[in-house]
């Protein structure tokens, strides 16, 4: 399943309604292992900042 059928299938009504309640949304298993250790391999967006920016998000995924 490609990334953007991924985010086409995610529920955006309760997404936006959580944003607006709560100030966050969580969305659980959207990414699967592979893809996650992808993205820590070799990140889609290269900068000095992003690892900055890595410390400050908690993602709840154990990175080997």
């Amino acid at each position: 399943m490609s990334l953007n059928h991924q985010i086409n299938q995610l529920d955006w009504q309760q997404i936006c309604h959580s944003l607006h309640e709560k100030g966050y949304a969580l969305v659980s298993n959207f990414l699967s292992d592979s893809q996650c250790q992808s993205l820590v391999k070799e990140p889609a967006i290269k900068s000095p900042l992003l690892s900055l920016y890595r410390k400050s998000v908690t993602q709840g995924v154990t990175l080997k």
